[in-house]
């Protein structure tokens, strides 16, 4: 009959042309991503912190996106250009008090080719879009120091 040829050392060679590619997906999403989530988890922040002093300082549309372009701790991988939709709206409730509301979109940059091929390829930039809003209830009484 028939002798087969052994076919020594094919799955290694095959593997070392195709794991540079799996490398390259895997810890570049982990580096993509991670950069999204946090840079999520301080949009959320900023949301936070610009509707908490909107509602106690009953500031202005103008003063809210001042005090969002000159955050004081924005993340080191943050561009102020990035933050490029702050809507604020004031919400009245059935009761007569006043919400307002902080809605930020801002563009996360992704570092790996492959996911920025990807992502323009899908969306038309290479940018993870994230969205975020926070909504405060405008205090209608002010207390005094002593009382606390």
């Amino acid at each position: 009959m028939f002798k087969r040829k052994r076919k020594r050392g094919q799955s290694i060679v095959e593997m070392s042309l195709i794991f540079p590619f799996f490398l390259l997906v895997i810890v570049g999403g982990i580096v993509d991503f991670g950069f999204a989530f946090y840079n999520i988890l301080a949009l959320q922040q900023l949301a936070n912190d610009a509707a908490s002093n909107a509602a106690e300082k009953n500031m202005t549309n103008e003063e809210i996106n001042n005090y969002i372009a000159n955050y004081s701790s924005p993340p080191v991988s943050w561009q102020q250009a990035g933050i490029y939709n702050a809507t604020i709206s004031n919400i009245t409730m059935t009761d007569g008090s006043i919400m307002k509301r902080v809605d930020i979109t801002y563009h996360s940059k992704t570092y790996t080719p492959f996911y920025q091929t990807a992502l323009n390829a899908v969306n038309g930039n290479e940018y993870i879009t994230l969205r975020t809003q926070a909504t405060y209830k405008v205090p209608t009484t002010v207390r005094n120091r002593a009382d606390f």
